[in-house]
């Protein structure tokens, strides 16, 4: 019997295709944290830097709750309101943020259709368009749930569109830094759309067409109704917004050609007056203030006559350099929306005072706005500026592993640096752990930041006993790649007393950002050191010293260190890697946890005996864990059930725990795991461009191959990393079958090309 090659070939592909395994989800876990004598409500929610705040219903209860949208990492943040009139009373629940799309740069949250279901709105993203995406909400066992709208409008991207002049369609812009504005301006119950236009300067005018095309509110129908809503020109680097004299005509540009203007605006509308005709809120990429516009116009014809440039002028002025952002909610229960401001810069601004809170003390329709404080919800998470540093050790030697963080720097206007080493000591037991903050300046390190040039900035720690004396020292990174040292002078079984703080130990300097840990890879008996750095890589230093008498060779590109420990290069678009490892010793084989700038984190295998080679990818999302960007890693077993959890730090500087599957003790076998290799291909279908990733993977030492359906061999190459992009617009039309081949087997995937 004569089988074609095709069939069998679609026999193999359908035997193995089943082989690709899900990795596990990790759950968050909470424990108690004390500061100034008070137990923090919300400690693990990881900080906020950056926060567009929007209402929204999370649980189908009726009740307006909050989500949060980070800019600092594209980061979902979901509050539950918990009602209590007069009060911001908010409950992290971080299980209705796992149902909401990966967003970057900005969101917005509005039930535009009416359905009680708030619906998404957020920048193109990777549609390649600076345009807006948009997510219908629904409810699925009383948890908002959300769908992308795919929209029919003979547009090349997915985005809302409008038509030209010409009929045809075009993005409505909304620039990755712009936050627009999404509100019914002219009062006839659909929700319209202000934005600066693609060049700056004035605001464009969408009006939503729904209504007038006889669909209710439920539709998105957008024409350009004004390319200069409000008269008014934002002039580039300017203090105060030109307004225009006459209600017929658009405020001149003064400021000469448009290319010139800077990118950067944010919009909030609301009537303040209640003549039913709204005002306009700008922040603006180049001023600390808000500015705030006066429509003597209507809701048609909006004219804006006055400003407030240090808006409000009646209250305390909101000063955020250098990107300010503001919402209009109620967010004390007690029926009135109030005003908010935040930064919305993702660096060089507030990192910790980034929720400037202004209760509404008049009526929702006439507001009056006075500041409350500007720390709302941080006050009670833990939040230590940006960047944060975690690990354990047990300082006091009372059997209680305690905290320490570390951090980059709270935000000071003068331009100084402000880091410190915190200590959280444990007060509860090893089963129910309890922090409690003891010293917001340990060993004085802050000290070490003073010098604006030869200073030390972003901590981050690590504990071991690397001179061998039986008690455990102190190693520091720091942003400019060098390590500081303090020995642990205590001896064994004492609370832990440090020596001064050597700044540049060794003369070691890899350049930015290390991330140090203790450990003994080669199984000399010597505790050696491995420093994560900004490039995306990880430097090992053996310790060719003897017991007592540690000594490193201080060339970090210099053998015996290696320059490039597993081969591990994880470098994001910007070209920064940002890697904080962790590795754990099992007795017989090592792991390796490692953190880095684009959040996911790492699982690698095959190191024992393989510090020459190229370690094992197991998994390049490790506990399907998102916390933003530059994650570090503590790992701890923190609640005696013989399992580490994890927890992690980022750059929004606050904390959140996670548990593993990560075994606290070495796992006895008599045979060694096989991980088979994974493999994912998107977008499938595809015309162009095809994405791979391949997990459980050795670098350099797997192929992939590309098959067509008549089982005929079209493309080889070896993989030098786990994410591949492919061009395979050249292929013709039809299926194709993808396999990995790797030591640990191979794996086959189909694929279409369109």
């Amino acid at each position: 019997m004569n089988i074609k090659p095709s069939i069998l070939f679609a026999i193999f592909f359908m035997l193995i295709f089943g082989i690709n395994l899900n990795a596990q989800v990790f759950d968050r876990i909470n424990f108690e944290f004390i500061q100034n004598e008070k137990t923090l409500k919300n400690p693990l929610t990881g900080g906020v830097n950056s926060p567009q705040l929007s209402a929204v219903d999370l649980n189908q209860d009726g009740i307006l709750d909050l989500h949060i949208f980070d800019r600092v990492g594209n980061i979902h943040l979901t509050f539950l309101n918990e009602g209590t009139p007069n009060e911001s009373s908010y409950v992290f629940a971080p299980e209705y943020a796992k149902n909401f799309p990966g967003c970057v740069n900005w969101t917005a949250l509005r039930d535009y259709n009416g359905d009680g279901a708030y619906d998404l709105f957020t920048h193109g993203g990777n549609e390649g368009v600076a345009g807006i995406r948009v997510f219908n909400g629904y409810f699925n066992d009383g948890k908002l749930e959300f769908e992308r709208i795919i929209f029919d409008n003979d547009f090349f991207f997915n985005v809302l569109t409008y038509p030209l002049s010409s009929g045809n369609p075009s993005n409505i812009y909304v620039s990755n830094v712009d936050y627009a504005d999404f509100n019914d301006i002219d009062g006839d119950g659909d929700m319209d759309i202000l934005s600066f236009n693609s060049t700056g300067g004035y605001v464009v005018y969408y009006q939503n067409k729904s209504q007038e095309m006889g669909f209710a509110s439920d539709s998105l129908i957008f024409e350009n109704e004004d390319d200069c809503w409000g008269k008014f020109y934002e002039a580039d680097m300017s203090e105060e917004i030109s307004l225009s004299s006459n209600i017929n005509s658009c405020a001149p540009n003064f400021t000469g050609t448009a290319k010139d203007r800077h990118v950067g605006s944010t919009l909030l509308t609301f009537d303040e007056n209640g003549d039913n005709a709204r005002e306009i809120i700008i922040g603006d990429v180049a001023n600390e203030y808000l500015f705030r516009l006066l429509n003597g116009g209507d809701n048609k014809d909006a004219w804006m006559i006055e400003q407030d440039s240090e808006y409000p002028s009646y209250d305390e002025t909101v000063n955020i350099p250098f990107f300010a952002a503001a919402f209009h909610l109620d967010l004390n229960n007690d029926g009135k929306r109030d005003f908010i401001a935040s930064p919305n810069e993702r660096g060089g601004t507030h990192d910790y005072f980034s929720i400037w809170f202004y209760e509404n003390m008049a009526t929702d329709d006439e507001p009056i706005f006075e500041l409350q404080q500007k720390d709302l919800l941080i006050d009670e998470m833990l939040d230590f500026g940006s960047n944060s540093y975690p690990t354990f050790v047990d300082y006091n030697a009372d059997g209680l592993l305690d905290l320490v963080v570390g951090t980059f720097t709270i935000f000071q206007e003068d331009g100084s640096f402000e880091p410190f080493l915190f200590l959280y000591e444990n007060v509860g037991s090893k089963q129910e752990p309890i922090f409690e903050l003891v010293d917001d300046n340990w060993l004085d390190y802050n000290e070490l930041s003073n010098d604006l040039i030869n200073g030390s900035w972003q901590f981050a720690p690590t504990f071991g006993d690397i001179d061998d004396d039986g008690d455990s020292d102190l190693i520091v990174g720091e942003r400019d790649g060098r390590l500081i040292f303090s020995e642990n002078i205590a001896g064994q079984g004492n609370e832990m007393d440090f020596a001064d703080p050597i700044l540049g130990w060794l003369d070691i300097d890899i350049g930015q950002n290390a991330a140090p840990q203790i450990i003994d890879l080669n199984r000399d008996g010597l505790k050696d050191i491995v420093v994560g750095e900004r490039r995306g890589k990880i430097i090992y230093f053996p310790n060719i010293g003897s017991k007592f008498n540690p000594q490193f060779h201080t060339n970090h590109l210099e053998a015996p260190n290696i320059p490039k420990l597993g081969g591990i290069d994880l470098k994001s678009s910007a070209l920064v890697g940002n890697l904080t490892p962790q590795f754990l010793d099992y007795e017989d084989e090592f792991k390796l946890i490692l953190g880095w700038e684009n959040s996911r984190l790492h699982l690698y295998e095959d190191i024992e005996n393989n510090l020459d080679g190229d370690f094992m990818l197991v998994d390049d999302y490790y506990g399907k864990i998102w916390e933003g960007n530059q994650t570090a890693i503590a790992l701890a077993d923190l609640n005696d059930n013989g399992f580490l959890e994890m927890t992690i730090g980022n750059r929004r500087g606050g904390l959140s725990i996670f548990e593993s599957d990560l075994e606290k003790e070495p796992f006895v076998s008599n045979t060694k795991k096989i991980v088979a290799p994974t493999l994912d291909l998107f977008p499938n279908p595809t015309s162009g461009n095809l994405a791979l990733i391949a997990k459980n993977i050795t670098i350099n030492q797997t192929k992939c191959l590309i098959f067509n359906a008549l089982g005929q061999l079209v493309f080889e190459q070896k993989l030098n990393q786990t994410q591949t992009d492919f061009n395979v617009s050249g292929y013709p039309s039809g299926i194709y079958f993808c396999q990995i081949q790797s030591k640990n087997g191979s794996i086959v995937n189909r694929f279409v090309k369109e």
